[in-house]
C-alpha cells in the first residue's frame, strides 16, 4: 500500500521556497526515504525523466567523480553523460545512500551559491553516524553549515498512522473541539482499537504497508483476518530487527561495544517497566556503570534506533534544560519494534477486557510523539518518588503532562505546583476526555495526545491561562 507522509507537504513547500536550499533528508534505516523522494516526491512532481538518482552504495564511478571533482560543472557534465540529468532547473537531483561519499554532503554549498536555481535532495541511512565516525573522509570533510535545508524522518506517528488506516476518524480529530473534549464511547472505543493496533505494529512504514495489505484483502475478498494482518506486520518487523542487529556489527569499533549495544537494545523493555525507568547500568550487566554503555547509548542514538529523555528536578527553569546528564531515560523510537522486543503476539490485541500492553508502552508511544515533532524530552522528579513522564514549555510557560495506562492520582503533579507555576496540566490515559477547572488539569485518551501536541503548535488549544493565538511562531521555547 502507498502511504501518505505528512513530510509529503513539507517538500512541496520546500520546492516552492524563494530561496530554496539543497535538502539533507535523515533519519534512521527504513523509515521511508528513499521511497518517499522518488516514488512519491520525484514521481509527482518531476514525472517522466525529470528526475535523477544517484545511488552511491552501488555507483562507484559516481562516487570517484564527486570525490576528485574540482567543480560543480564537472559533476554535472558527468551526470548529463551518464543519467541524462539536465541542470535547468526543471530537473530535481536526488544523492542517494551518501554514508557512502561524504563529499557530496560537502559539496552542497558548491551547489547552494552556484546552482541555486538546482532543486537538490540528499538522503543516507544514519548519515548522522557516518559524520560522527569518519569526519576526514577522502583528505577532509565540512558539513555546509548555512548552507542546506534538513528534513529529519521519523517512523510514522500515530496521526499518521490513522491518515492512513481510518482517513475519515483521522480528519474528525483534525476539527476536534478543544474548548469542549468530548468523544462518544463508540468512537472512543473504535480509536483505542486502532490504537492498539499500532502499539503492536509500530511506524515503520513496510510493516504497516504489509499490515494495510492484509486489511485490504480482508476487506475485497474475505479471504483474510485482521489477525493475519496483523502476523503480515510482525513478520515485516522480524527482517527488521535483523537488519539492525546487522548494522550494529557493520558500524561497530570493538566487539566490547557490539556486545553492550545489543546487550542493552534487547535489555530496554526490563529498564522501561521498572516503577521509576532510569537508566542504570548494573539492571543490564551486574557492576557496570554508565560509563561502560556510553558508547552503545551514543551509537544507538545517533542511529534513530532509541530516544533519550532528560530529568529536570523539583524547581522547573526555562528554557528547560538537562541538569545532572548521569539521570536519563531511553525509549525505543518505534513501537513495533519494543513489541518485538516483549514478545507481543496478535492473539493479544484480541482478549476481551485486557490491554496487552503495560503503562511503559504509552510512556514510549508519548515519547515518540514529541520527538517527532522535534520537541525535546524532559522528566520531571520530586520528593517522595514524585514524577511526570515529560514536561512541556509552551510560550514561556510549563505544561506538566502525565502519561499513565489508567487513571491514577493526582499526588506527583500537587507536588510538582509546590515548586513550579503552571497555567494548566496534562493527563494522557485511557480516561473520557475534559476539563476540570479545579485542578487545571486537561485529560485525553493517548490516541489524541498527537492531535492535542499539533493543534497547540497551531494555537487551536482554548483552555485556562492559555489564549487561542493563531499562527504562534514559537509555539514551543525550547522545542526546535
Amino acid at each position: 500500500m502507498e502511504l501518505q507522509r505528512k513530510a509529503r507537504k513539507t517538500l512541496d513547500e520546500w520546492l516552492l521556497k524563494k530561496n530554496r536550499k539543497p535538502l539533507v533528508v535523515y533519519g534512521a534505516r527504513q523509515v521511508g526515504k528513499t521511497h518517499l523522494i522518488l516514488n512519491q516526491f520525484a514521481a509527482e512532481s518531476f514525472p517522466g525523466n525529470r528526475h535523477a538518482r544517484i545511488d552511491f552504495s552501488i555507483e562507484k564511478d559516481a562516487v570517484r567523480v564527486f570525490r576528485e571533482a574540482s567543480s560543480i560543472q564537472e559533476i554535472l557534465d558527468f551526470l548529463a553523460a551518464r543519467h541524462g540529468y539536465t541542470p535547468d532547473g526543471s530537473h530535481l537531483l536526488i544523492l542517494d545512500e551518501t554514508q557512502e561519499c561524504l563529499r557530496s554532503l560537502s559539496l552542497l554549498k558548491q551547489f547552494s551559491e552556484e546552482r541555486p536555481d538546482l532543486p537538490v535532495v540528499l538522503t543516507g541511512s544514519m548519515v548522522r553516524l557516518a559524520l560522527l565516525r569518519r569526519p576526514n573522509e577522502g583528505g577532509g570533510f565540512l558539513y555546509p553549515v548555512g548552507k542546506v535545508s534538513e528534513l529529519r524522518l521519523h517512523p510514522l506517528t500515530f496521526d499518521e498512522f490513522l491518515m492512513n488506516r481510518d482517513p475519515s476518524l483521522h480528519e474528525r480529530f483534525l476539527s476536534f473541539d478543544w474548548a469542549a473534549p468530548v468523544l462518544p464511547g463508540y468512537l472512543s472505543e473504535k480509536a483505542q482499537s486502532l490504537y492498539e493496533e499500532f502499539l503492536l505494529v509500530g511506524g515503520m512504514p513496510e510493516a504497516i504497508s504489509r499490515f494495510m495489505d492484509g486489511i485490504e484483502e480482508m476487506n475485497r475478498t474475505g479471504n483474510s483476518t485482521r489477525f493475519n494482518a496483523l502476523g503480515e506486520g510482525l513478520a515485516a518487523l522480524k527482517e527488521i530487527w535483523s537488519s539492525y542487529l546487522n548494522d550494529m556489527d557493520l558500524y561497530q569499533v570493538s566487539r566490547a561495544t557490539l556486545l553492550r549495544t545489543r546487550m542493552l537494545f534487547s535489555a530496554l523493555p526490563s529498564l522501561l517497566n521498572r516503577a521509576h525507568p532510569n537508566f542504570h547500568a548494573s539492571a543490564i550487566e551486574k557492576g557496570k556503570r554508565t560509563r561502560d554503555f556510553e558508547s552503545a547509548i551514543q551509537w544507538l542514538l545517533e542511529a534513530g534506533l532509541l530516544l533519550r529523555s532528560d530529568r529536570v528536578k523539583e524547581r522547573a527553569l526555562l528554557p528547560l534544560l538537562a541538569e545532572d546528564p548521569g539521570f536519563f531515560r531511553l525509549y525505543y523510537a518505534d513501537m513495533g519494534i519494543y513489541s518485538l522486543s516483549e514478545g507481543i503476539s496478535p492473539s493479544a490485541l484480541f482478549v476481551p477486557g485486557r490491554s496487552a500492553f503495560s503503562g511503559s508502552f504509552y510512556e514510549n508511544e508519548a515519547a515518540i510523539e514529541l520527538r517527532a515533532r522535534g520537541l525535546p524530552l524532559f522528566f520531571w522528579e520530586g520528593k517522595r518518588n514524585a514524577e511526570l513522564e515529560f514536561l512541556l514549555s509552551f510560550q514561556g510557560k510549563l505544561i506538566p503532562v502525565d502519561v499513565k495506562r489508567t487513571g491514577g492520582s493526582m499526588g506527583s503533579l500537587n507536588d510538582f505546583r509546590l515548586h513550579n507555576h503552571d497555567d494548566f496540566a496534562l493527563k494522557v490515559t485511557a480516561s473520557s476526555c475534559g476539563w476540570n477547572k479545579e485542578h487545571r488539569l486537561l485529560t485525553i485518551p493517548h490516541f489524541l495526545f498527537p492531535y492535542f501536541l499539533d493543534a497547540l503548535e497551531e494555537g487551536k488549544v482554548s483552555c485556562p491561562g492559555i489564549p487561542q493565538a493563531p499562527g504562534i511562531q514559537d509555539a514551543f521555547a525550547s522545542g526546535r
